[in-house]
């Protein structure tokens, strides 16, 4: 019995300090508290499309997303402090709105790959990473010349 007890108490132990060390401080907010300049994001490229759950993130030194977003429509967008999109990925390989992506990069995907839409689009420090729904993955400099396909 003594056994038991001092067996029980190691693994509550264990458990409070799993939990205790968890430092995943990401929760649900409402789409009110979304910094303006992402709610005006939203309005202009995402008009009619419901907002399912926007979740508040700890920025790290790597990734500086703030907020995250999943709408009705399967699309997701990450936002950042100061509400600046981030990312903008469509969950199921289909398009997603263009009106924000730079015309160059726009132009570039509508020449070269007549059969694909852009489906994700994620800022990077080499500048943008851009989804086809062909599956394949470009990259543009931040000015949205095109430097190569991504492996």
């Amino acid at each position: 019995m003594k056994k038991l007890i001092l067996t029980f108490t190691a693994l509550l132990a264990f458990a409070i300090i799993v939990v205790s060390c968890d430092k995943d401080d990401d929760h649900q907010v409402p789409a009110t508290s979304l910094p303006a300049s992402a709610s005006t994001f939203l309005n202009t490229f995402f008009k009619d499309v419901t907002i399912r759950k926007v979740e508040k993130k700890t920025p790290t030194a790597t990734n500086k997303t703030a907020y995250s977003l999943v709408l009705a429509n399967g699309i997701e967008v990450d936002f950042d402090q100061e509400g600046n999109w981030k990312e903008v990925e469509s969950d199921n390989d289909t398009a997603i709105p263009t009106g924000f992506i730079s015309s160059t990069i726009v132009s570039y995907v509508d020449t070269n790959y007549k059969t694909a839409q852009i489906s994700a689009i994620d800022k990077v420090t080499a500048g943008f990473e851009v989804e086809l729904t062909n599956d394949i993955d470009l990259l543009f400099d931040p000015s949205g010349q095109f430097v190569k396909i991504i492996l």
